[in-house]
């Protein structure tokens, strides 16, 4: 979906969020010019991105989502990123003010700026085409990515009113994670009601029977030296694993360079066979039986991602 263009050398992964905040602008100015019959046609941009591996553009590697759903999580996410987002837009496209009921949007109980609804996502992407509006409205059912991942959902609203104009929500480790690169722990609250605990206490303060910290010293022996049981394998021994670990059934592209691949991604033993279990599995269900760059970069991101890491 995205490209790559050239930015300054000191740049960093804020640029690519900069570039996707003003693909959205373009995106959501385009489409209200043609809305505000300002102008007859529109063309959404491509989108371009700086660098290969900052969070957003993981997010999309690994989520492959359509260009209306990523623009629907731009639209939850702008307003997190640059406050008066959609104001600012609508200020230069309504200079003499005016209101436009149709694009919805709320205000929050402790700032003024627009906050997308369900309707502003509806009115960006379809206008006012019952087709296009459905077909919006389905990112938002029960079955769909958004809301199996707990990604993007509508705030519930009064009984009797459009389940459209609530507030759309973003998950808030995905907010953390695009803009940090990093998600912290959760706080505590109802939905979480756990909390970390420290203490400044030493392990021999504690007091418990002999058989449990027998097996809480097993688990710290376990962190500490295991790596040096099953350490990470080498690039070449990890084009060695890539090699030889697919089954005659499947058939490798030749665009897959397993060298650059071995080279580029620190994998372990067992998260390679992640990656090529999950491949495997997803060629025979598709029965296309061979395997292209882009099902394995997907493939090789989503055990990244498991294992917390960043490419």
């Amino acid at each position: 979906m995205p490209k790559h263009s050239r930015h300054p050398p000191e740049s960093d992964d804020a640029v690519n969020l900069e570039l996707a905040l003003e693909w959205l602008s373009r995106l959501v100015t385009g489409y209200l010019r043609v809305r505000l019959e300002h102008s007859e046609e529109f063309l959404p941009p491509p989108l371009e991105f700086y660098s290969e591996d900052s969070p957003i553009e993981l997010f999309i590697k690994s989520q492959d989502p359509t260009r209306e759903e990523f623009a629907a999580v731009m639209i939850a996410l702008a307003p997190h990123l640059r406050p008066g987002f959609f104001n600012k837009i609508l200020g230069k496209l309504l200079p003499e003010g005016g209101e436009l009921p149709e694009f919805g949007g709320v205000t929050g109980a402790d700032q003024r700026s627009i906050l997308p609804t369900g309707e502003t996502a509806q009115y960006i992407l379809a206008g006012q085409d019952v087709r296009k509006r459905i077909e919006v409205q389905r990112f938002f059912t029960s079955d769909h990515w958004f809301a199996k991942k707990r990604i993007l959902w509508l705030e519930p609203v009064r009984p009797g009113e459009p389940v459209m104009s609530g507030r759309l929500c973003i998950d808030p480790e995905l907010v953390e994670w695009v803009t940090l690169g990093t998600v912290g722990r959760p706080r505590f609250s109802a939905e979480f009601p756990a909390q970390a605990i420290e203490t400044e206490l030493e392990w021999e303060d504690l007091v418990l029977h002999p058989e449990t910290l027998h097996q809480i010293r097993e688990i710290e022996n376990w962190i500490n030296h295991n790596r040096t049981l099953i350490p990470m394998p080498r690039p070449e021994e990890r084009y060695r694993i890539w090699c030889n670990a697919f089954p005659p059934q499947v058939e490798i592209s030749p665009e897959i360079d397993w060298r650059q691949i071995a080279a580029r991604y620190e994998l372990s033993g067992a998260g390679i066979m992640n990656v090529i279990h999950y491949c495997v599995l997803e060629v025979l269900a598709d029965k296309t039986r061979r395997l292209e760059p882009k099902r394995l970069e997907q493939a090789i991101l989503r055990e990244y991602v498991k294992e917390g890491k960043v490419v």
